[in-house]
């Protein structure tokens, strides 16, 4: 059910092994993660315009989209039916070389980690996830990069690869600890 990371981190079974660790803190309501999924631009429960001119929205759809909704929406339904309440309140993190969190309510995604692009949100395998948006400029000047330059290398060269020095694989860093 789970993909192999949340089965490594885990163990064989990651629904029960979570849900009988939460249940030992005390906490009714599961987290459950899913390390492997697909991309979903379809989304349409999250259309929050990002807090940008809404000439950007109207004009280009500058706004958050979200992904690994296929991912989200599989555990999602997973944990309800764990808990036995289709209303549940639901936090589903997607972790991998690509990473998103995404809250529901009732199996419906309200909202993601992610925005415009798969750049944003958290830390990824080698992307930078979330940043200051005034380092994108002070990287052009610095390094004497162009916008796709820098788009590229916030996309490749980031995220844990890019501050372990090691590995964007999380399997390799636990390894290296």
């Amino acid at each position: 059910m789970a993909g192999r990371g949340t089965d490594i981190m885990l163990g064989g079974n990651p629904e029960y092994m979570a849900k009988r660790d939460m249940r030992k803190m005390g906490i009714d309501e599961f987290l459950i993660t899913e390390s492997t999924g697909s991309r979903d631009t379809d989304n349409a429960d999250i259309l929050s315009a990002r807090a940008t001119y809404r000439e950007l929205y109207e004009k280009y759809k500058v706004r958050r989209y979200g992904f690994h909704g296929t991912s989200h929406r599989f555990v999602c339904k997973k944990a309800m039916d764990a808990l036995g309440n289709s209303d549940a309140k639901v936090i589903t993190c997607h972790l991998g070389n690509g990473s998103s969190i995404t809250a529901s309510v009732g199996g419906k995604a309200v909202d993601t980690s992610m925005g415009f692009t798969p750049l944003d949100g958290i830390m990824m395998g080698t992307r930078c996830g979330a940043i200051d948006p005034a380092i994108v400029p002070f990287i052009m000047e610095k390094k004497n990069m162009t916008p796709k330059e820098v788009e590229s290398y916030m996309n490749k060269k980031c995220g844990f690869d890019g501050i372990s020095g090691i590995s964007s694989d999380s399997r390799d860093l636990q390894r290296a600890m």
